[in-house]
């Protein structure tokens, strides 16, 4: 588990969708040490219609800098998707405000 990426309410989730949380934090999460070095990451996955076949998913985003403040949101109904959506946005606000 990469060290500046924190998840918020994984209990709700189940093993496969876990390991994706894995896989994805660990390749996102190297790149933002690259960037934000010092900082942290806090990530908050919902998941919504859980009763069905497939589920949606809601992820929230956000920095915890002293004097930076990103966050990003994404909704889909694969994880990964959504995983790679919320990363996405939030590497694209971090380059357009810190203008790397």
């Amino acid at each position: 588990m990469v060290e500046n990426i924190r998840i918020i309410n994984l209990d709700e989730f189940d093993i496969e969708e876990k390991q994706i949380f894995d896989r994805l934090t660990e390749e996102y999460g190297t790149k933002f040490e690259r960037i934000l070095e010092k900082g942290l990451i806090i990530l908050h996955p919902k998941k919504y219609d859980k009763d069905g076949k497939r589920a949606r998913y809601c992820i929230n985003l956000r920095t915890d800098i002293p004097d930076l403040i990103f966050s990003a949101e994404a909704e889909e109904w694969d994880l990964a998707k959504a995983l790679h959506k919320v990363f996405i946005k939030l590497e694209n606000e971090v380059k357009k405000r810190l203008k790397l």
